[in-house]
Parts: structure tokens; sequence; C-alpha cells
């Protein structure tokens, strides 16, 4: 069922339906008479005179059914009276979409053909229809429905021996009120925003004819720019409300600004909006005056790079410079004039003890007032601000006014918080070093006895299965390990030949796992690289941060491309800090948001970073640039707001890293030849593991638990040993200070130092006794090797 559309001036028109009186008058035997001949000169098996009121249609007279009303939503006749011509012909009324699902079609008495006629009032409104209807599809001649208005006409006519003049006396009270008030007021469809109806003091106000005021929705009246607004503001409020203050416009094109009062209300069984304006152009003016004087101040405070306020202790209204907008990058529609407004925005774990603060130099007769704090900006972070105020009081004494002003210390605070940030990182070395020797201790016996056990089960699948897992667990706490180190004790590790294909694979690998689905993550590498001599978990740890980086500028999501290859730089370096010969190039790309030319030199500095708080340290891309450069390499960016950003690493090609380790991965470990080796450490599990490991492959084996006790069983037979396999940090008697003994008995003796901590500063100290450093955590594969190696040299 559709719901027909209200006539014009549907309060007029209930009115009009009251003073007929119908409703109180009994049964009338004419409108009896007019329907029975209805339905014969139509020949319809129904007919009736119906009335129509804000809720209901009644039947005044009624032939062939015995209804005697229905909701006015669900009635036919509804839509008769706002007919064009004042006459409505459905032939089927179950193919017409206003019908179809009416209760009298699909229901007794199964209306299939109606034909209706509006009934008007004296003053011409429409109170109801002459109605002729039938339980199949038909139509009327042209006769019949001149003879239905003629009927309709004689029934007017009838309707008009029952009215009276509309006198006050006739009005309801709630009408007298609206039309009579002084005060423009009008009714709106909350829906379509049209006016249903308005009162004189609103014509005259507005200067519109009724005719015009009616034709018209409620954004008509007010100018163009403001109609949006007060649209948005219409639809979301609900209620009795004071809507605010408003300009409309007259139809001489004359503003008003005016003070609207709203409540929601029932017409017609529609949902409406009762509204009344009260003009306020006088006093809008009297203020615009004011705020003019106002402007001239605020000139005056944009030229302090302060923010100045000045806080009205009796109306607690609080005003703002405009340094405020700039410094915390609130727009004045979010300025509120209240002390709320600034205490709401303090941090919390200073909220307290400022506010209180600024009440007690109210309160004890100070003259002034200062307070540290943070305050919230726009985006969420904070500005430190230091902020003092003076306190005006009246001749009583009493406080009228504060006056003062805050300023930003959050670059000095920054440089303070990134001095001990720089302090903090320094104390985590140290710990990190102790702590790294202990989990590299633990880590070795384990990666040495997997290697055995993988000897030991050969046969057996889901044995093998198990180690690889558990292998692949201890190297990646090996790997955090190192990586905690290279964090806290600089960039120096160790370097060995490295393909970076690997590396690169790898860390694509991560960003797929772990990167958002909505980042893409592209691949363009051969199939080898030539190597370089380097640090794998420093490389690694390069890659990863310039690809989080990369993740970062993409927060909508975008691709990230990784490639590599074989740059030949000749005559003068391409770029500074680039050595002519031959490099591996490691690029990373994104399609993020880019970033400005202006800050590509910036970026790589230590603390600087464009993200917000709380999501970087700044210290990504100057680890990266500080690796890059201990290799003997360059980093190079190439970005543009809005076209994503290019790192470029140029790292340089090591001949003799080629030739340095050849690729014997896939060789068996070397075996021993009955060589004995004296195997110092101070934990129990890794000699153990040691002794088992070279002694499972051709090796004899005696341990010592330190540097003293080595000394003692080297002593009795230095030439019984062929090899010294120690640890460098022992209690007691240290690697280094045993070595050192060790040669003095034997200069010949081949040693091979183990080393928990940086492998690189250890073998510093121990490379001019040594024959080869060992770091751990190592495997047995890689113990073997060593050892052979040492043993060949």
């Amino acid at each position: 069922m559709v719901d027909a559309p209200l006539p014009p001036h549907e309060l007029d028109r209930v009115a009009a339906l009251r003073r007929c009186r119908l409703f109180a008058a009994p049964s009338d035997a004419s409108f009896d008479d007019l329907a029975r001949l209805a339905a014969a000169l139509c020949d319809t098996t129904m007919a009736a005179v119906t009335f129509i009121d804000e809720q209901h249609l009644w039947f005044k007279a009624r032939l062939g059914f015995t209804t005697s009303a229905t909701p006015r939503d669900d009635s036919l006749c509804a839509h008769a009276i706002v007919a064009p011509g004042g006459l409505l012909v459905v032939a089927d009324t179950s193919l017409d979409p206003r019908f179809a699902h009416h209760a009298l079609v699909r229901g007794e008495p199964f209306i299939r053909f109606y034909a209706g006629c509006a009934l008007f009032s004296p003053d011409g409104h429409a109170l109801g229809t002459l109605c002729v209807f039938d339980s199949r599809p038909r139509d009327l001649t042209a006769t019949q429905q001149q003879h239905l208005l003629r009927l309709a006409r004689l029934a007017s006519g009838h309707i008009a021996a029952h009215s009276t003049a509309p006198a006050a006396a006739d009005q309801p009270p709630a009408l007298q009120l609206f039309d009579h008030n002084p005060l423009p007021l009008w009714i709106y469809d909350r829906e379509t925003l049209r006016f249903l109806t308005v009162n004189d003091a609103a014509l005259a106000r507005y200067g519109y004819r009724r005719e015009e005021f009616l034709q018209r929705r409620i954004t008509d009246i007010r100018p163009p720019e403001d109609a949006a607004a007060l649209e948005s503001a219409v639809r979301a409020s609900n209620g009795f409300r004071a809507s605010g203050r408003w300009r409309h416009c007259r139809r001489d094109g004359t503003l008003l600004h005016v003070d609207v009062f709203t409540h929601d209300v029932d017409f017609a069984g529609r949902p409406a909006r009762l509204a009344c304006s009260i003009d306020v152009t006088e006093q809008e003016n009297t203020l615009a005056a004011l705020r003019e004087s106002e402007a001239r101040f605020k000139l005056a405070a944009r030229a302090v790079s302060d923010v100045l306020w000045d806080w009205d202790l009796r109306a607690n209204t609080l005003w703002r410079s405009d340094g405020y907008q700039t410094a915390f990058g609130y727009p004045p529609e979010e300025i509120q004039p209240g002390l709320d407004s600034w205490s709401d925005r303090l941090h919390p774990e200073d909220r307290e003890r400022v506010v209180q603060s600024l009440h007690a130099a109210i309160a004890h007769v100070e003259s002034s007032w200062s307070a540290e704090y943070r305050f919230r900006r726009r985006d969420g972070s904070y500005a430190f601000i230091h902020d003092r105020g003076l306190v005006m009081r009246g001749a009583d004494g009493h406080p009228v006014r504060m006056v003062g002003g805050m300023s930003d210390l959050t670059e000095r605070k920054n440089l303070e918080l990134q001095s001990l940030r720089a302090q903090r990182l320094e104390s985590v070395g140290t710990l990190a070093g102790g702590i790294a020797h202990d989990l590299n201790n633990v880590l070795a016996p384990i990666l040495m006895g997997l290697d055995l056990l993988r000897s030991f089960t050969p046969g057996e699948p889901e044995c093998q299965r198990l180690i690889t897992t558990i292998e692949s667990s201890a190297r990646r706490g090996a790997s955090l390990v190192r990586q905690v180190l290279s964090y806290a004790r600089g960039v120096e590790g160790e370097r060995q030949p490295l393909d970076l294909t690997t590396s690169v694979q790898e860390i694509a690998r991560i960003a797929e796992e772990t990167f958002p689905r909505a980042v893409t993550i592209v691949t363009n590498l051969p199939a080898r690289l030539p190597p370089i001599l380097g640090d794998a978990t420093q490389m690694h740890q390069v890659l990863l941060n310039l690809a989080v980086n990369a993740r970062d500028a993409m927060p909508d999501g975008g691709t990230l491309t990784f490639t590599a290859d074989r740059l030949d730089v000749a005559g003068p370096a391409l770029l500074p800090g680039l050595n002519p010969g031959p490099h591996v190039r490691l690029r990373v790309s994104d399609t993020g948001t880019g970033i400005p030319a202006a800050l590509h030199e910036r970026i790589f500095e230590p603390f600087f970073t464009t993200k917000e708080t709380g999501r970087g340290t700044g210290l990504g891309l100057s680890t990266v640039h500080a690796i890059v450069r201990s290799h003997g390499g360059t980093v190079h960016v190439e970005s543009a707001p809005g076209h994503g950003s290019t790192f470029s690493v140029y790292l340089p090609v090591s001949p003799a890293a080629a030739e340095a380790h050849p690729d014997d991965t896939d060789l068996a470990a070397p075996r021993g030849r009955g060589e004995t080796v004296l195997i110092v450490d101070d934990e129990l599990s890794i000699r153990t593991v040691c002794q088992h490991t070279v002694e499972a492959f051709g090796y004899a084996a005696v341990t010592a638990s330190d540097g003293a006790e080595a000394i003692a069983r080297f002593a009795t037979n230095p030439h019984a040993f062929h090899l010294v396999l120690t640890d460098m940090v022992m209690p007691g008697m240290d690697g280094p200070t045993a070595i050192r003994e060790l040669l003095k008995l034997r200069p010949d003796l081949p040693i091979v130092a183990m080393t928990g901590l940086d492998s690189t500063k250890q073998g510093a100290v121990a490379r001019q006794w040594v024959r080869d450093v060992l770091p751990k955590p190592f495997t047995a594969d890689q113990l073997l090797r060593t050892l052979r190696r040492a043993l060949d040299t």
C-alpha cells in the first residue's frame, strides 16, 4: 500500500470537517439515498459516502458491506480527495501498486473496481468522497462518470447545510494559539521538509503569501550556504530542542538572524515538527560590533609566538589567541570557550596536579601561577607546555580575570629525551653482552647435539623432522641474540662470504607471512649474486628495517618490491661514498606516501622520524646507514610525496670472499685422523657435547673446566695434544690468559677460540694467537670444519 499525499492546508481542511458537525449528526437518509442512486447509475454492488479526518476514514453511508471505519493510511478514498479533477477511477485494484495489498482488496469485500468523487466544504476543502466499488474488474462510461460527479455535487450541497461559520469559539484551543500567536510559527513534514501550515505572523515577518509559503521546503528560507547544515541538523534532532541561531531570508532577500525552537508533533497521522522563530537581528548586529573590536586585539596577539589566553572567571569563558590553532591543530569549531576544554586535554597523569595548582593560585590571593604539563594535540600526540598567568582581582579582592600565555617546550624536551634514550641504550648494551654469553652457552650444546642425533637416526624420518624443527628454533634464538648484540654494541659483527639472494628471499617470506594482506610482496632476484664479505645477521637487519618502513608507508595497502642485481662501477663514483668496482645493489621499493625531498638527508639521522609518536624510534634508518657504511657501501633514497619510495643499498663485491670458503654445504663433515683435542670450557654441557662430537668423528678428546686446569693437563705432555679448543670467557683464568700460557709451553700449538660474545671484538684479541675463532652457538658441522681447517693450515 502506498500512502496518499496530504492535501494542501491539511489543518484548515480538518477544521472545516469539524465545523460540518457530520459525526455528531444522526443517520442521514439523504446520504443513504445518494449512495443507492450512485450504485444504480454506475451498475455496482457497493457504494458509500465517506469522510476523512486526521487518522481515519469514516463511512457516513454504505451499501453492500458493513465496515464502519478504516485507518486513513489504508484507505482508497485518501487518494481520491487529492486526485486531479476530484475523480479517481481504478479499473482493477489488484494491478495498481497503490492498492494491491489493501486489506479490503485482499479480504472482504474483495474490492477489485473503485471510483470515487471528492466531496467539498463551502470553502473548498475536500472532506471525503462519494464512491462506488465492485468485486470484479470493470470501468465507467463517460456518462456514468458524469452522473457520479453530479451526485457528488449534490452531496457537497447537503454538507453545506450542516456547516457553520468558522467562529473562534469553534476552534480547538491549540489551533487558536497557533493561528493568533504573535511569533512566527509553522509546521513542516519531517521526511520531505515541506511546510504543511503556517500562521499569519510568519507570513507577515517573511513577506510571503500563504500559497507561496506552503509550496516551499524549510531550506528554501535559508541562504543556500546554510541549507546543507540545516537539513543535517533537522534530521538528527528529536523531541523538543532549541535548534540554534540561524540566518533566514525574507521574500525580498534581506537576512534575518533568528533563534529557532522546535517540537515533534503528529500532523494528520504523519511525523511533523512545529517550529517557532524569534528575531534576534538587532542583538546579532550588536554582537558583530563587539566581535570587530575583539578582532583588533587578536591581530596584535598573532604577532606573539606564544599562545595568549584570557579567562573571565565570573563567566567561565576562556579566550585563546590564534596561535592555539597553529600550535595544537584544533580548528575553531573544536575550541570550546570553557575551562573544561583546556583541562580535558591535559595528560591524565598531569591533570589533577595542574588544575589544583591553578585553583590554589586563585583561592590563596596569589598574583601569579605557572606550571609545566603535557597537552594533547588534535592528532593525539602531546606537547610539553610551560604555562603561566596573572590573576586580576576586583576592588573587593575577589578574582575576576586571569591572563597568561602557553610556551611550547616540546623540542627542548625531545632533545633531553634523546639524551636519556642514548644512555639507556648504552646500559642495555652492557646488560645484553652478559645475557648473550649465557644464552649462547645454552644454545651451543643444543645445536651440536642435534647434529649427533641426526647421525644416530638416519633411518627414522619422524625423528629427522623433529630434529630439524628443534634446530630451526635454536638457530632463530641464536639469530635473535646476534641482533640484540648488533643493536646494543654497534654494527661490528662476524664477516663471512654472503650470497644476499638467500637473505632477500628470507625477508620476503617473513613479509608475506606477517605483513597485512593488503600489502603485495614482489621479488625480482637473480639465481645467484656475487658474494660480499659481511655479517648475515646485520644484512637481515638492513633488509628487515627497510621492509618495515615500507609497510608503515602503505597504511591502506600497496606493493612492496625486493630487487637485487650486480652493478659495475667504472671511473668516478655514481654516488657519494661509492668506490669504483663491482657491487651488489639491493632495492626495496614501496607504493606508499613518499618522502618530501627536503627530508631525504634527515631521515638517516638518529632519532629522526616522520611517524607519529609511539610508532617509531628514529633508529631504523640510522642503523641501516651505519651497517651499510661499515660494510664499505652506501644507501641512496628516491622518493616524492604520493609516488612511493625506493631505497637502494650498494655493497662492494669481495673476490677474496668467493675464494675464502668454498661452497661445501653439501659435502660430508670432515673426519678426524686420531688427533687429540683439549676442550676447555666452564660449561659442562658444552664440554660434554663437544667431546662426544669430536670422538664420533675420529678424534680423541680431553676436557678441562677452566684455563688453570687446561694448563695443568697440557703441561704433563705438551706434544700429546694436536689442538686446543678453548672458550674465551671463563671464571678464574680466562681464555686469552690460558692461550698465552699454552703458547709459552708450545709456540706451534693450533688453537681455536670459542666465544659467546661479539665475535669480531673477541677475535681481534685472540687472532694474534689462534688459528680460528668459532662464534657460539655453532653446529657440529661448523665445529668439525673449523677443527679440520685449523689442523690443516
